[in-house]
């Protein structure tokens, strides 16, 4: 007898090794129940509120199940009192990485200035910089290989800044991790400890191809 009524009746599925003619009623259980083959499907792992912190940590980022993941910010508030770079640090068995970063992103404003930023020994992997008056940050990165041994973690992303001095502007990023270990956690923050106040940021695994 078949677990939830398959035509023809075959064993029990499992992720990736479906077998069967399945009915609607069929595949919404077996996703429920994670034994339905959805590649590249999003799975939330946690969401944290932002309020008065200058540092947002994800330490259990389940680098053994994905090798891919999703993050992404919404409306992360800030008002730095001098340039600032915010980004990502990743945690490497348990210790944050706080130098050595290579890093290369592009930003352009609606008033027609851009520019670009690259360094292969920064502090932080940058996501974007932002000066002076309080600013609004909303974007998303995919992050690669966060779980791979002897491998470099890179991600790549787009952060949107609706507000700086009075002037929109969006960036593009792309970054490598110091090392060829672990990742095994992730801290959203800036390189000065700016606090910020309010706003959200949720990590998702992605299912692998």
């Amino acid at each position: 007898m078949s677990e939830f009524g398959y035509i023809p009746q075959s064993s029990e599925q499992k992720f990736n090794q479906n077998t069967g003619i399945f009915t609607p009623k069929d595949i919404y259980n077996l996703t429920k129940a994670d034994k339905y083959t959805n590649l590249g499907q999003l799975e939330l792992i946690e969401t944290q509120t932002v309020s008065g912190v200058s540092a947002v940590d994800f330490t259990n980022i389940k680098s053994d199940i994905y090798t891919v993941h999703y993050m992404t910010w919404s409306n992360i508030q800030s008002a730095p009192s001098s340039t600032s770079y915010f980004g990502l640090r990743y945690y490497n068995e348990g210790v944050l990485d706080t130098a050595a970063y290579k890093v290369a992103f592009k930003f352009n404003s609606v008033n027609g200035s851009n520019g670009e930023i690259r360094s292969t020994n920064i502090n932080i992997n940058s996501i974007g910089v932002a000066t002076g008056n309080t600013i609004v940050m909303n974007g998303f990165t995919y992050l690669y290989n966060l779980g791979a041994i002897e491998q470099y973690s890179y991600n790549t992303g787009v952060n949107n800044v609706p507000q700086t001095t009075g002037t929109p502007f969006s960036s593009i990023f792309h970054g490598v991790s110091p090392q060829q270990t672990k990742v095994d956690g992730i801290r959203l923050t800036s390189d000065t400890s700016q606090t910020l106040s309010s706003g959200s940021v949720s990590l998702f695994g992605v299912k692998a191809y």
